[in-house]
């Protein structure tokens, strides 16, 4: 009797583990989702850095060249990208940043943050997710971590 107790408690662990473990596969999407996803969030970012690096990149005294992030979300079946880029230059005391979160495949924008400021200005030109205002880089972060799964 007990070891058919122990019998039955361990096939009951294994099956949870099993079903706990197929439910976390289902809530990233599948492989291939994700490597699609990934995929073409490089291309759209390779395809920004070459159409926009005279406009916006070619800075000899950027700190940082700017990255990107991706997320594919199964509900929606949306591919989030989230591009980024921060630049410091400690001779005028610049500091920029830039955040955007869009569908790799539909280039629908949903949220966009750019704030520029130096030691004599303090302005943050835009900053909203899915065209709600929002007041900080800091909760620009914390929601879009949030809605689209991207951490910048």
């Amino acid at each position: 009797m007990r070891c058919q107790c122990l019998v039955t408690v361990l096939i009951a662990g294994i099956t949870f583990t099993l079903t706990t473990a197929m439910q976390a596969q289902q809530d990233r999407g599948s492989l291939a989702d994700q490597k699609a996803c990934s995929e073409q969030s490089a291309k759209v970012w390779e395809r920004w850095m070459h159409e926009n690096r005279e406009e916006h990149w070619n800075d000899s005294d950027a700190d940082n060249p700017g990255s990107f992030r991706s997320h594919y979300d199964p509900k929606s079946h949306t591919c989030y990208m989230g591009a980024f880029r921060d630049v410091y230059k400690p001779s005028t005391k610049y500091v920029f940043h830039w955040r955007e979160v869009l569908d790799a495949f539909e280039g629908t924008r949903f949220a966009e943050l750019l704030t520029v400021h130096d030691d004599k200005i303090s302005d943050f030109d835009r900053c909203e997710i899915e065209s709600v205002p929002c007041s900080s880089l800091g909760e620009f972060e914390q929601q879009v971590a949030k809605k689209y799964g991207i951490n910048f």
